[in-house]
């Protein structure tokens, strides 16, 4: 499959070129701060039946999204993510696993991925059972944060800045995102639209909510699936 840049400037690259990977790398460097990556129909749909985002996916999106967790110093999901789909360890940091619970039971961490502290689960400390358990010796590490219930997630960015984490993939579902958003922590959006939207609206999601802030594309994709790849920042 082809991806065609089409703002700032046009360009085309195949997945099957031997250069795509460095370009990849290029067009979808991270920025600075916290991102949110998420896929959706232009109706708001980001989960199939089955509550895995898999089926709205096609190869360029999974391998953008793969160059993004490479690049990334660490990315954060939920453990129902986690369950419904199969995140494997990044290279360049750890896979933070927000767990209300700690139940790690039935993840889908792909084995040929892990590596030593390569996998944090964060969950309140009131939790009686150690979720390190669900994982081969050392691949796991289990950091609770004070509290009962959910994981807040200015708590969460707290303790990744002090183990000097700042740039952060985010990968969790809608409900954790705008919790991210309703506390101002998300600095940008790359947003993958499986089909042309039917709003001018951005980003074109029926559920955004307007006191997020005003946000602009700068930068706009597409594929040969018509696809629509959007990397948003704030522009307040």
């Amino acid at each position: 499959m082809n991806l065609y840049r089409v703002v700032p400037d046009t360009a085309m690259i195949s997945l099957a070129d031997d250069l795509a990977h460095d370009t990849l790398r290029s067009w979808f460097r991270p920025h600075p701060g916290w991102t949110w990556a998420l896929v959706s129909t232009p109706s708001g749909e980001t989960v199939d039946a089955e509550g895995s985002s898999r089926a709205l996916s096609n190869p360029v999106d999974r391998a953008i999204l793969t160059s993004l967790r490479d690049q990334s110093e660490a990315v954060v999901l939920g453990g129902s993510t986690l369950r419904a789909e199969r995140v494997p360890i990044p290279r360049s940091g750890p896979l933070v696993v927000v767990s209300r619970t700690g139940d790690m039971r039935g993840h889908s961490v792909p084995e040929k991925s892990f590596r030593h502290g390569g996998i944090w689960i964060v969950t309140p400390d009131d939790i009686s059972d150690d979720p390190t358990t669900h994982f081969p010796s050392g691949v796991a590490r289990h950091l609770p944060l004070p509290g009962s219930g959910d994981v807040s997630p200015r708590d969460l960015e707290r303790a990744l800045q002090h183990e000097g984490i700042q740039q952060v993939l985010v990968e969790a579902g809608r409900d954790f995102g705008s919790q991210c958003l309703e506390q101002n922590m998300i600095d940008s959006v790359n947003l993958t639209l499986t089909r042309s939207p039917k709003t001018d609206t951005h980003p074109p999601l029926p559920w955004w909510q307007e006191h997020w802030g005003e946000w602009t594309a700068g930068e706009v994709f597409t594929d040969d699936q018509r696809y629509l790849y959007l990397r948003y920042r704030r522009a307040d």
